[in-house]
């Protein structure tokens, strides 16, 4: 398929449409991976007539180096499974355009959230969900949204109870977020665990990324290093605040020094990454829910076991990471500031704010990994 701007004739395409229909949700499947940026420029400006203030458009983007040779055929099963056809895939002659470099072509939207390396999801797809915002007063109007239950995690989330908790590290991301209006935000924590909370909503943008899926991934495989094309090249920008909630229990020490790289990458002089530790013996079997309910409550859904089942996340991870060893798995930031014990906080958790530091990620060898738990 041709991807010159002069070989598609966009109103063409869209003649069908009466220049007064409007739609809640526009779904451009893998289009944009067929035009340039002018094309794309395009085809956004002529879709703003069809929007309706907060209308959802969907996108999906091939990340890898081939890509199909047509755009795909797309049949929604049911809520949760999309069935694609089968087609022969080419070498992408088209960049892969960034994130950022994508809404510079889509004037008037911004990114509801950004879908990459879940669970079920085929490897190599980020999927996107824009907003049509014409006005800052519409910006941050988000509806609550369905998120499938991962079944594997599903016995583990009904057996444990909630409860509600202060949460001091919280508190400092949701003042950032109240006082700016600006602010991007990471969410490093598993997709099925969080809900469209107060973070999401204030957030300028929002992106997640399901670390412990990735963690589950590598170890179904028999391998500890992650794939994490989903942070080093499917998201291409620099956040304010990175929340990795207690991700980093699932995860093994080079694993984290992993981690540690790739968000160096995305990170500027005064990003926030915010972690939670677990204090005692057991971890939970799987990553915990969270949900930020005001300024700084926040409701968890825990599930310590007396003993971890050999096959859990936390069972394949070190037990033995302190602060001052997790400080060390993260050169590229300083520790801000500690939290622990203090009066309504959850005492099975510390709670930690790191800053990025500037300082370039280190090569991962078993001489640094030693220096780091020493």
């Amino acid at each position: 398929m041709k991807t010159d701007l002069a070989d598609i004739n966009i109103s063409k395409y869209m003649a069908d449409y009466a220049p007064d229909d409007k739609f809640d949700v526009i779904l451009a499947w893998d289009i944009i991976n067929f035009l340039s940026l002018d094309a794309i420029k395009v085809l956004f400006d002529k879709l703003k007539s069809h929007c309706k203030p907060n209308t959802l458009v969907y996108m999906l983007r091939y990340v890898e180096s081939k890509i199909p040779s047509t755009p795909r055929k797309f049949l929604v099963k049911d809520k949760y499974l999309l069935e694609m056809s089968d087609t022969d895939l080419i070498e992408k002659t088209l960049p892969n355009y960034s994130t950022v470099k994508l809404l510079s072509s889509m004037d008037g939207y911004f990114v509801q959230e950004t879908l990459v390396g879940q669970m079920g999801m085929i490897p190599g797809i980020t999927e996107h969900v824009l907003r049509f915002a014409p006005s800052d007063e519409t910006k941050h109007r988000i509806t609550k949204s369905e998120s499938k239950p991962n079944v594997i995690r599903e016995k583990t989330l009904n057996t444990s109870t909630k409860s509600v908790y202060s949460s001091p590290a919280i508190a400092e991301v949701m003042s950032l977020l109240q006082s700016d209006n600006n602010v991007t935000v990471l969410d490093l924590g598993a997709s099925q665990n969080r809900s469209e909370d107060l973070i999401v909503q204030k957030a300028k943008s929002y992106y997640r990324a399901d670390i412990a899926s990735l963690v589950e991934l590598s170890r179904k495989k028999g391998v500890e290093n992650l794939n994490l094309s989903v942070l080093n090249h499917e998201i291409s920008r620099k956040f304010d605040v990175i929340i990795a909630w207690d991700t980093f229990n699932c995860c093994s020490p080079l694993q984290i020094m992993q981690l540690n790289n790739a968000l160096a990458s995305l990170s500027h002089d005064n990003t926030f990454l915010l972690s939670f530790m677990y204090t005692g013996r057991h971890k939970p079997s799987e990553p915990g829910q969270f949900e930020v309910i005001d300024g700084n409550q926040l409701r968890m859904n825990l599930n310590i076991p007396r003993v971890a089942s050999a096959n859990s996340l936390a069972a394949q991870s070190n037990d033995a990471i302190t602060g001052a060893a997790l400080l060390r798995l993260l050169p590229s930031f300083h520790m801000d500031k500690t939290y622990a014990y203090r009066e309504g906080m959850n005492r099975e958790l510390m709670e930690y704010i790191f800053v990025y530091n500037g300082l370039a990620p280190k090569n991962l060898s078993a001489d640094s990994l030693a220096t780091s738990l020493d």
